[in-house]
């Protein structure tokens, strides 16, 4: 009986991320971070056309490759609708939880699917980027990308390829992937990575060939390549972010809040209550919801800085590079290396960045950090306690930002807008 209750919570836990998701993807409203991708999408099945780029970065120009416009459109040509774009998120969503599982199974034999699918499958953080926009991709690419490194003790062609390939891809995606290269360079330099470098060379080429159509696109200037940004012309350039200080110290902050309730602005202080049409009521809950959500991203934000704390200090520079020695952290020193490793990618992408981060630009590094606290969760206390009190705290959280917030509203219907956009003048 309480095996078939834990796997019914489980199964429980499972459905309810997936319809949460769903959730988001209906209520978020349209706007040009979509219409880019959508743009595209619509492009390729009307007319046939690929389009050799991605979105547009912040002062820094279009994400080269097509790997975005196959992502949508392909999907679109079978079920004419942005949620079939959207369901691709999805699975790419699903993805990565079943390669985070593999690596927490990796890293801790008795690793907890349950504490998973808590802190890092209906988790807030993951479930607000259910939109349909390119950093939502990322998720699988970082999953896959801690996997495959876990995995690379020894050396082997197809880790290998897929290791590059992630990284290749997700460059096809978001600029970030710079944090994904840095630390695959750190664990390389370590000695923490054995490549094959036919593996290697496999997965290169692959990236390159996929990137040969926006290269002649790019060569023969037929104008499919938009908005060509000269840095020299801008106030961006690269290393602004070290000059400046705080753009890092901020980049580095959003490690701890990562691991916290202290959640992107716009599903943290944006939430609002607009369904709730009595104004004494609407105003009661406001402020009731405003001081919870305030105290518990403090104690929450101090706890994992504690143990973010008690974890570099473990890793002091001296001992830094002992490599391979067994800590209290796991069964395998592996993964910590790996989170060591993050915590320099990060430092370094965010100070040579042209540009100031935001929540977006670490979505990369959540499924580590989450993967991390619940490696230091499984073992404590009352934990089941803490687990059952988040499920229900998440959950609600995740309804409450979906109708109503900065860029979600239970009035939207994101297929409505889809058409509205595209096909009203037809």
């Amino acid at each position: 009986m309480a095996i078939i209750k834990k796997h019914g919570l489980l199964l429980f836990l499972l459905i309810a991320g997936v319809l949460l998701s769903a959730l988001m993807f209906k209520t978020t409203g349209l706007h040009s971070d979509h219409t880019q991708i959508l743009d595209k999408a619509t492009k390729l099945v009307q007319t046939g056309e690929w389009t050799h780029y991605g979105n547009r970065s912040t002062k820094v120009g279009s994400i080269p490759g097509s790997f975005l416009t196959a992502a949508s459109g392909l999907p679109m040509m079978l079920w004419y609708s942005p949620y079939a774009a959207c369901a691709v998120i999805l699975l790419f969503h699903l993805a990565s939880l079943y390669f985070l599982f593999l690596s927490g199974r990796f890293v801790y034999g008795h690793f907890s699917i349950l504490l998973l699918l808590v802190f890092y499958w209906i988790n807030p953080w993951r479930v607000e980027q259910s939109e349909l926009y390119n950093p939502a991709y990322l998720f699988l690419f970082s999953s896959v990308h801690l996997w495959t490194s876990l995995k690379m003790k020894t050396q082997s062609f197809w880790l290998t390829y897929f290791h590059v390939l992630v990284i290749g891809l997700c460059f096809q995606t978001h600029f970030s992937f710079i944090i994904l290269a840095l630390i695959s360079l750190i664990l390389f330099l370590t000695k923490q990575l054995k490549i094959s470098w036919a593996g290697f060379a496999a997965g290169a080429t692959t990236i390159l060939l996929s990137l040969i159509p926006y290269i002649l696109a790019r060569l023969a200037d037929t104008g499919q390549i938009e908005q060509k940004i000269d840095l020299a012309q801008s106030d961006a350039f690269i290393g602004r972010n070290f000059l400046y200080v705080y753009p890092v110290l901020k980049a580095v902050m959003y490690l701890f809040r990562m691991g916290s309730t202290y959640f992107g602005r716009h599903i943290f202080s944006e939430i609002r209550f607009d369904w709730i049409e009595t104004s004494w009521l609407n105003t009661a809950v406001t402020y009731l919801f405003t001081a919870f959500i305030w105290i518990l991203a403090a104690v929450t934000l101090y706890y994992i800085g504690k143990i973010i704390f008690h974890f570099y200090k473990f890793y002091s520079p001296k001992n830094t590079f002992r490599w391979n020695r067994k800590i209290e952290y796991g069964n395998d020193v592996r993964f910590y290396d790996y989170f060591w490793s993050l915590f320099l990618a990060v430092i370094i992408a965010a100070g040579l960045s042209p540009v100031e981060f935001n929540h977006w630009h670490f979505i990369l590094c959540f499924p580590v950090i989450a993967l991390f606290l619940i490696l230091q969760l499984q073992n404590q206390d009352r934990v089941w306690d803490i687990a059952k009190g988040f499920v229900v705290i998440f959950l609600v959280w995740n309804v409450l930002a979906a109708l109503g917030s900065r860029t979600h509203s239970y009035k939207n219907d994101y297929e409505q807008q889809f058409q509205e956009h595209y096909h009203s003048n037809k």
